[in-house]
């Protein structure tokens, strides 16, 4: 018999569930997903503070820790929990900044969070497939393709051969990889929960970090 997480993920990835998990079944609707994010961005900030603030000083931050605080916000099980949870705990540990003499240097925390500020949803990619097994089997992330507005810092990455094959958007409903940024979020009754990163999106994300160091 199969377990009833297992089911459900089938009739998800059939296109017989809820309606406001079927993103891929209609046109993606940018104005109403930028409001979205928005509302989903602020109170990703606001758990994020609650968590530094509950867990005592000096302490790591536990994935227990994110998935506890971040319930709003972040998709227990995910891997950004645990994305979360370390930089946290640079940030507490270090400052979301730290001075190299007169070079302020951002942490990946910091820097996370302006990318995801200045970041626009661009299209939605279907759902993203779970290739390991999952603590949480029903568990089903929708792709958001990011346009990030980040002047010309970026645009190096972007326009990178061997990154982007080449940059693109893709079609609506359709995951293609080293075509664009995007974030993986669950998209339930409760809204928005970040799930993680694209290797697009995180290459960015790593991208700006070392720059700061050249």
């Amino acid at each position: 018999m199969k377990r009833p997480g297992v089911a459900r993920r089938q009739l998800l990835l059939a296109g017989l569930a809820a309606p406001w998990l079927c993103t891929s079944a209609r046109a993606f609707d940018r104005v109403t997903a930028g409001e979205r994010y928005r509302a989903w961005l602020a109170q990703f900030h606001a758990d994020i503070a609650t968590t530094s603030g509950k867990v005592p000083r000096g302490e790591p931050v536990t994935a227990a820790d994110v998935e506890r605080w971040c319930e709003r916000s972040v998709a227990p099980g995910s891997r950004a929990v645990q994305n979360l949870a370390e930089w946290l705990t640079v940030a507490r540990r270090d400052g979301m900044s730290r001075s190299g003499g007169e070079i302020v240097y951002h942490g990946p925390l910091r820097l996370a969070l302006r990318l995801m500020t200045s970041s626009i949803p661009a299209g939605q990619g279907g759902l993203y497939p779970e290739v390991s097994p999952s603590k949480y089997p029903d568990r089903v992330l929708t792709v958001w393709y990011m346009h990030i507005h980040a002047g010309e810092h970026l645009a190096p990455y972007f326009e990178n051969p061997k990154r982007f094959s080449p940059y693109r958007l893709p079609p609506d409903g359709q995951l293609a990889r080293n075509a664009y940024p995007f974030l993986l979020f669950e998209d339930g009754p409760a809204g928005l929960r970040f799930g993680g990163f694209g290797q697009e999106w995180y290459g960015a994300l790593q991208y700006a970090y070392d720059l700061q160091f050249h």
